[in-house]
């Protein structure tokens, strides 16, 4: 008899001890579920404690719910360290907690917000200085027969875009040519060396003192 009386004990015991250590071992997870659901976990687990022989302290209870909190109700937790016993109880541990969810979530919406409007207007800013440039390389030049400011296109064959007729090489016109202006530079440089070897060749002075004075000995001559 004494046997069966011990392994009943032992059977009955065993399930009490799975839900207390099933209790302790609660534990809040932000990623999936909130506050509310948390508390109302705690709520079930410890009516199936007393429903299996066991109540647990209402200390216990109050101290579950805010011990494995996440770092964003750490303030929370200090401020309920500081309540009075007979204030310090589960229900309104509860009740703070999930006043101060409701202002996390708010506060959490406000920081993104914020976010997404500086992501929106940063990002249409990019976006308009992309297609600025993009229309600046696509050969956009001014139009003198329009509004200062407004521009003309030049449209270009799929595939291709602006062909130099100078140097026979794309990416540019004949008007922005490298080549082209280097030898009409050395053109303007030989014509003015040529001028100046003339005006030696006749006796012409380049000195402007010297001009100006035979233009005065010369000119009765001339009248």
């Amino acid at each position: 008899m004494e046997h069966f009386k011990n392994k009943f004990r032992t059977n009955l015991q065993r399930p009490i001890g799975c839900s207390i250590d099933e209790f302790f071992e609660l534990k809040f997870n932000p990623e999936e579920e909130t506050i509310e659901i948390f508390c109302k976990r705690v709520e079930e687990k410890k009516t199936q404690v007393k429903e299996s022989g066991f109540e647990i302290p209402e200390l216990l209870i109050a101290l579950l719910l805010i011990r494995r909190l996440s770092a964003e109700y750490v303030h929370l937790v200090q401020t309920l360290y500081r309540l009075k016993d007979e204030e310090f109880n589960h229900r309104e541990v509860e009740k703070e907690l999930v006043n101060e969810a409701g202002r996390i979530q708010l506060k959490q919406k406000d920081l993104n917000l914020d976010y997404t409007e500086n992501a929106y207007t940063v990002g249409s800013f990019r976006l308009q200085e992309t297609r600025k440039k993009s229309f600046e390389r696509s050969g956009t030049v001014l139009d003198p027969s329009r509004n200062p400011g407004q521009y003309r296109k030049i449209s270009y064959l799929k595939g291709m875009g602006p062909f130099c007729d100078f140097c026979s090489r794309k990416g540019h016109d004949a008007s922005k040519c490298y080549k082209k202006r280097s030898k009409e530079k050395k053109q303007a440089f030989a014509s003015e060396t040529s001028f100046c070897g003339t005006n030696q060749a006749f006796g012409v002075s380049t000195d402007w003192d010297q001009f100006l004075i035979d233009t005065t000995v010369t000119s009765p001559f001339l009248l």
